[in-house]
């Protein structure tokens, strides 16, 4: 899904609405910084200010009054494709050798444009020692020097800009400060605090959040066909980061983090949500023939319930197993203040183990341990 079918306003209400303000009253600020979490949007939302300001006919939303790039003019589709001339992009890249060859900066800048081209959410690999070149970014400098086509406002990416040297951040003060008159810069972080106080006091910050759960999970239907139920679970996981989602779509049941994710969910799903949804949910995310997913669950299950007796009886946070669900667990550990219910709950779920072992049907045995689960919480209560 490329930007020029999917509106960025969607997962940034907020702060589309300062861009779009600004751009309607003619008070578009000379550099902006963009902040927030890798795989917000930020990027989605640069490269679709660059289509806004440059748009031949942009489009207004009747509803909400945000203006937006029509997404189909020849500018539009241009700077989608990434051969729109008065686009300058300096990314992170990682250490090279002396003497440096021009071609192999093009040729890694290239490779992370082609990433986000594919997938404006895309959180890049990276390692600790990459940096945006000095020699990039007075590249692009000096190539502002020239002027540009009658209409064209030109843009200039710093892709996290808190990986760009303080002494060659310095160097570049006077274009970050006063850009000239067609030129919008966008500084693109995680960490403003570690960008100079200098820069910060001269950019428009613009922070984004994380986006509504419903909003990422849509995203994830239209974009890579997943079931309903799986894109709630996943965009919940995420906790709101399309980026972060996306990865742990792409990284599968193998790497074991989306399911255990899914499994927890689940799980809390169990605890808290008094409808039959979870009866639902367990049959979507279990297959009818998967024997080893319903186990793997059940077994995931029974270790989540020994963090929560365990904090419950004890408060000692030690012990846990998950300890990076520290906080969830804390709160779901409530319910097993009686030792009584984490001791049952357990003993059902070797019932269900046991009857998938003896092929009994999977989503009988699972119905049938949620019910089991289900009363025995109210009798707790």
């Amino acid at each position: 899904m490329t930007l020029s079918n999917f509106n960025i306003e969607d997962f940034q209400p907020q702060a589309w609405k300062i861009l779009s303000r600004s751009f309607q009253s003619d008070r578009l600020a000379g550099t902006f910084l963009f902040s927030g979490p890798d795989g917000c949007g930020r990027w989605a939302m640069a490269i679709s200010l660059a289509m806004l300001i440059n748009c031949e006919h942009p489009e207004k939303d009747k509803k909400t009054d945000y203006i937006r790039p029509c997404g189909e003019c020849v500018q539009c589709r241009k700077i989608t494709g990434f051969n729109f001339e008065g686009l300058y992009i300096a990314a992170p890249l990682p250490p090279r050798k002396k003497p440096e060859k021009p071609d192999d900066i093009i040729d890694l800048t290239n490779q992370f444009i082609e990433l986000k081209k594919e997938n404006p959410f895309a959180i890049p690999t990276s390692t600790s020692n990459l940096t945006i070149p000095i020699d990039v970014a007075r590249g692009i400098k000096k190539r502002l020097n020239t002027l540009p086509p009658t209409g064209m406002r030109r843009v200039v990416i710093f892709y996290q800009m808190e990986k760009m040297r303080e002494a060659s951040a310095d160097a570049l003060l006077k274009l970050i400060e006063e850009p000239p008159a067609d030129v919008v810069v966008i500084l693109i972080t995680e960490k403003p605090e570690r960008l100079l106080p200098t820069i910060q006091s001269r950019s428009q910050k613009v922070n984004l959040k994380r986006a509504p759960f419903e909003i990422v999970a849509k995203y994830l239907r239209e974009k890579y066909d997943v079931p309903s139920s799986k894109a709630d679970l996943v965009a919940r996981i995420s906790q709101g980061i399309p980026g972060l989602a996306i990865s742990l779509l792409e990284a599968g049941e193998e790497s074991g983090k989306l399911r255990r994710g899914i499994g927890f969910l689940l799980f809390k799903s169990l605890l808290e949500d008094n409808s039959p949804q979870i009866v639902a949910r367990l049959s979507e995310n279990i297959g009818a023939r998967n024997r080893g997913d319903a186990e793997d669950l059940l077994r995931m299950w029974q270790s989540f319930i020994r963090d929560c007796s365990g904090l419950a009886v004890s408060n000692d946070e030690n012990g846990l197993t998950h300890v990076d669900m520290k906080a969830e667990l804390v709160r779901l550990a409530a319910y097993f203040s009686s030792p009584q219910l984490g001791y049952n709950m357990t003993r059902y779920i070797k019932i269900a183990l046991a009857d998938l072992r003896r092929n009994v049907h999977i989503h009988g045995a699972l119905v049938a341990l949620v019910l089991r689960i289900k009363s025995e919480l109210k009798t707790s209560m």
